[in-house]
């Protein structure tokens, strides 16, 4: 598996006629970062003397350096193998940005093209006899591992207690908070139910019937069709128990749903990947 090309911003590296090569190494053996480097924090038992996890967290977000240079097929009899100063402008100012962008590897197993990661670059020279001949990249994430593409359902249950199932597909183990929209269908209190954790209790009053209620999980926004004038007070109708899933001993786990009321829904999120990139 090698990777190959990448997008970032919404365009590939081929398109600006560069590849990924290795210019600083020949060797054929690597070891890659797959990220998500974990940080126990532990306390000695008095009594055995082992160590126990108090807490654990990550303290860094993914990282990896790799090279890239002019693509060597398909040129001109006048082209150059350095970068000259038009191309070194306009890819340095594609990938050293002041944000982060979706980053997508492309490897040549197409198997494993089905990651991104949100991150900007720092770019370095690499120069011979005088002449910059390649650059090494430097992405850095905004978080410590990657995501798979958005998984999406749609529901729409037409009893109370009706119930409706969603898969964790996500590599981390623990809660994964989700983005939703919802239609009650009748006017009410709507209390939505994790079965799987039987713990998540989100609870949203004073519905009404065709109210659009955009649950966001990630920045923890909740907002309403209605609010400037039928669903004035949605922020005091909702308990702030954000929707979400689990994976806690299951891969895979089924998360299964139950509203208290007829509605639609529709929910979305990125799965977690915890894989390299080179």
């Amino acid at each position: 598996m090698f990777l190959i090309d990448f997008e970032y911003d919404g365009r590939m590296l081929s398109d600006f006629g560069f590849m990924i090569c290795n210019i600083t190494t020949d060797s054929g053996v690597e070891t890659v970062s797959a990220g998500s480097n974990i940080t126990w924090n532990t306390v000695t038992s008095n009594t055995t003397s082992k160590r126990r996890i108090s807490s654990t967290q990550y303290d860094e977000v993914f990282s990896t350096t790799f090279e890239i240079c002019k693509t060597l097929c398909d040129r001109s009899d006048n082209d150059t193998n350095y970068i000259q100063e038009q191309e070194l402008r306009e890819i340095t100012m594609w990938l050293n940005r002041k944000k982060y962008l979706r980053f997508t590897p492309v490897f040549d197993d197409y198997e494993y093209s089905n990651i991104h990661y949100y991150g900007s670059f720092n770019i370095q020279f690499i120069k011979y006899g005088g002449r910059i001949i390649g650059l090494s990249l430097t992405l850095t994430t905004d978080a410590p591992f990657g995501y798979g593409e958005i998984e999406e359902y749609e529901f729409e249950t037409t009893t109370s207690n009706n119930s409706f199932s969603i898969f964790d597909l996500s590599d981390e183990e623990g809660k994964l908070y989700l983005n939703a929209e919802i239609i009650p269908k009748q006017n009410g209190n709507l209390t939505i139910k994790n079965i799987y954790t039987n713990e998540n209790y989100t609870i949203i009053n004073n519905c009404t019937s065709g109210e659009i209620i955009t649950l966001d999980g990630e920045n923890k926004i909740i907002t309403s069709d209605k609010q400037n004038n039928v669903h004035k007070r949605i922020y005091n109708d909702f308990n702030y128990k954000w929707l979400y899933i689990s994976n806690v001993d299951s891969f895979e786990a089924e998360n299964v749903f139950t509203t208290s009321l007829p509605c639609k829904i529709k929910i979305t999120y990125e799965p977690i990947r915890k894989f390299g990139v080179v």
